[in-house]
């Protein structure tokens, strides 16, 4: 007798009982587990086979290849998810935010452009508080390989930060936002507290995933990744599509150019150089970025959607 109750209760947790399908956090949880320890696996593997174990930086051409790797499978990654996630939703890929329309690719150029904007007000602000100063620098060390293979070392590590932000927002957008809310709607929660409701969940998943290996960075990334989610859960929202938020979090990049961090050893050509003249309150130029992004995304939506309003794909 114990058995079939314990099966009761199984089948009560992990489906519902309307179309036999798993729960909507299952939905949205599972292809991020799966896509997660794929990526976890292979990228370590890239690792150890290419980086050799010594201090610093390895040698350009070196980083360059583990950063087109890691880029390939995060990626491929993004593509596993969805495989499991239309097989799990019983949904077409284009249903999570694929257009593919002229439309599509002006949210993806507008969002580039928040994300630019996005750096560009907390600069100002900076140099306005007196954290930091501004000055012009046009300028780029491309390394010694002459043009056209410094050219292929920038779009390669461009490549890496596109393939990581396309992996995040399908994942943690697409799949993991959409099935929370779509679950929260079949338990008749209204469709606006259903989505900000799925978007808080959506933000602790996201936080939580940033101090994991192989990137790590502890509480501060954590806290830093979740508050900047909610202006790329916000463009998801209001667009009903991918391109907008896949924008912004790629625009964020500049950041780096700005303030001259290298990635792998490999530096991005600047435009605008920031230096720090004091420690700045970080949580201060969090809220001012993360301010500006939430202004700039509704006045995007009231100049070429129907209004801010939450996309009709994610209220029904």
């Amino acid at each position: 007798m114990a058995i079939p109750f314990v099966s009761r209760i199984f089948e009560r947790a992990a489906v519902t009982t309307k179309d036999g399908r798993l729960r909507a956090t299952w939905r949205g949880l599972l292809p991020l587990v799966v896509s997660y320890l794929v990526q976890l696996l292979v990228i370590l593997g890239l690792f150890s086979a290419l980086v050799p174990e010594t201090d610093g930086a390895p040698p350009t051409p070196v980083a360059l290849a583990v950063l087109v790797g890691m880029g390939l499978t995060l990626m491929a990654t993004a593509g596993i998810a969805l495989i499991v996630a239309a097989r799990l939703d019983g949904r077409a890929y284009a249903e999570y935010g694929f257009d593919w329309s002229l439309g599509w690719l002006r949210d993806w150029v507008g969002g580039v452009a928040i994300g630019v904007l996005m750096v560009g007000v907390v600069a100002v602000y900076l140099s306005v508080r007196g954290y930091a100063t501004l000055a012009l620098d046009v300028s780029w060390n491309g390394g010694t390989f002459g043009p056209f293979l410094s050219i292929g070392v920038l779009t390669g590590v461009l490549f890496y930060f596109l393939a990581n932000n396309v992996y995040e927002e399908v994942v943690f957008r697409a799949i993991l936002l959409r099935n929370f809310a779509e679950g929260l709607t079949a338990r008749t929660v209204g469709a606006l507290p259903a989505v900000g409701g799925a978007t808080a969940a959506s933000l602790v998943v996201f936080g939580f995933y940033h101090p994991l290996p192989p990137g790590g960075g502890g509480i501060h990334s954590a806290l830093t990744s979740a508050g900047l989610g909610v202006v790329f859960a916000l463009a998801y929202v209001v667009s009903g599509q991918l391109s907008l938020p896949i924008g912004i979090h790629f625009g964020g990049v500049s950041l780096l150019s700005m303030s001259g961090e290298s990635v792998f050893g490999i530096a991005l050509p600047t435009v605008v150089t920031l230096t720090f003249t004091t420690a700045a309150p970080t949580y201060e130029i969090l809220f001012v970025r993360i301010l500006a992004g939430v202004v700039l995304v509704v006045g995007w939506a009231a100049l070429l959607y129907d209004g801010v309003s939450v996309h009709k794909s994610l209220s029904r």
